[in-house]
């Protein structure tokens, strides 16, 4: 995604050499958008036959973080849906190492981001959502929630002296709010998810999903919560009111393939807010932590943290007949 670590066209050859026979770079375009990882658009000649890749460094997660992340991926891949599965070097080796960090080759899949998604596209993303939920519980590899509640509390201690006042007044009740909850999400069904399946992580191409991308955050956890996360970025209006028709659509779209059950329905808008909450600190962690993301080459990685407590509001201000129009 964003540019951290520059890579040179001799580097990548290098690097691609260990996957790919004598192998020719044609191109090598950095990404500029995006959070946490270094990307570039690679085009690799082997053979006279060009092929795409995304080249993917990652600037804090390590293999031992990956490892079982490429696993999903690969398995999700097999199962027939629409996940590039990182290719392996000539020696069997998925993750290398280019540039001192642990880095990935994944085929460039053809399609382009819908950043203005109809019910259609929302009910597609829905129903391919619970479908990596079902799938991935043959996955047989295991990668343990990461941002749970105990890394929510911590990583409010680590920023709270560099928030302002009321940023601290709201985020603290907040927390309070689910450490009381926590029993009542932790009891839902769980496994395998995305984890960030916002809209730029999702490729249409004539109008069908062509490929999911960025699995990097992807774990074991709450079904719910996976589907909460991706209801806050499909279905909310430019001031992060929900668009009821959109979330209603992407909830038909899952429950096509995995209905809800009840007591999931009942606790989807603690699981808005939870959802919210976590990219609410990891916004601020961005903006008041001062970490690794300043030092972006390019690209630009601050998003707003305060979109991410607006939709806490918005959860909080869903009727019953709200909910039951959606579930």
């Amino acid at each position: 995604m964003a540019v951290f670590t520059r890579v040179e066209p001799g580097e990548a050859r290098a690097f691609a050499s260990l996957y790919f026979n004598a192998p020719e770079v044609r191109r090598l375009e950095p990404v500029s958008a995006g959070i946490e990882n270094t990307n570039y658009f690679v085009d690799i000649e082997v053979h006279d036959q060009p092929r795409p890749f995304v080249l993917t460094l990652f600037e804090v997660l390590t293999i031992d973080d990956l490892a079982p992340v490429v696993g999903l991926m690969r398995h999700l891949a097999s199962a027939g849906l629409p996940v590039p599965a990182p290719v392996s070097s000539t020696k069997g080796d998925i993750i290398g190492r280019c540039q001192e960090k642990p880095a990935v080759w994944v085929p460039r899949i053809a399609g382009r981001s819908e950043m203005h998604p109809g019910e259609t596209e929302c009910f597609s993303i829905g129903r391919v959502l619970a479908q990596i939920h079902l799938q991935g519980q043959d996955c047989p590899t295991h990668r343990p929630v990461v941002r749970s509640l105990g890394w929510l509390e911590a990583c409010f201690r680590q920023l709270q002296s560099h928030l302002p006042p009321d940023i601290q007044h709201d985020l603290a009740q907040e927390l309070a709010v689910h450490s009381a909850k926590d029993p009542e999400l932790s009891k839902l069904p769980h496994g395998w998810g995305h984890q960030d399946l916002f809209r730029d992580n999702a490729l249409f191409d004539q109008g069908q999903i062509s490929g999911l991308i960025d699995f990097y955050h992807a774990c074991e956890d709450v079904w719910l919560l996976d589907l909460a996360i991706t209801l806050n970025d499909w279905c909310i209006h430019e001031n992060q009111d929900y668009d009821l028709s959109r979330m209603q659509a992407l909830l038909v779209g899952y429950q096509s393939v995995r209905p809800l059950m009840v007591e999931e329905k009942k606790s989807l808008p603690l699981a808005l807010r939870r959802a919210a909450l976590r990219f609410w600190v990891s916004r601020l962690q961005t903006r008041y932590g001062k970490g690794y993301q300043v030092d972006a080459a390019c690209g630009l990685v601050n998003k707003d943290p305060g979109a991410m407590y607006r939709l806490i509001r918005s959860a909080l201000a869903l009727s019953k007949k709200d909910l039951a129009r959606l579930v």
